[in-house]
């Protein structure tokens, strides 16, 4: 199958209708070449069943000298959130904005806290 919507894979696959790609030969150094989470909506039940035709880079430009002429310093978001991930918390890797940020921050926390992810 060919050119498939991402949930195609994993609708046919729950079906029996697929065979898994892992353990073919050269998936594992194709799936080396791609983001890891790029593979995510192909996979069911642990195993792979399809390979992103595309893939996106989201990426963030911003002016420093505006940022500065204002008196503000660029935002850290992405160190904040590394940091947070070795600490053991569930931070997704698509956060871009300061109050997605700070939500997502709130969210983990209350989850690791016992509170749950609607917390």
């Amino acid at each position: 199958m060919l050119y498939a919507a991402s949930t195609e894979p994993a609708n046919l696959a729950m079906r029996g209708a697929l065979l898994a790609l892992d353990g073919l030969p050269g998936f594992d150094a194709l799936k080396a070449q791609c983001q890891g989470e790029s593979f995510v909506p192909y996979e069911y039940d642990g195993a792979t069943y399809g390979v992103p035709f595309t893939q996106q880079f989201p990426m963030l430009f911003y002016r420093t000298d505006i940022l500065q002429e204002l008196g503000l310093s660029v935002p850290q978001v992405t160190q904040i959130f590394l940091k947070l991930r070795q600490m053991g918390l569930d931070i997704p890797a698509d956060v871009y904005t300061i109050p997605y940020a700070v939500k997502t921050i709130q969210k983990a926390l209350a989850a690791k806290q016992g509170g749950g992810a609607n917390a």
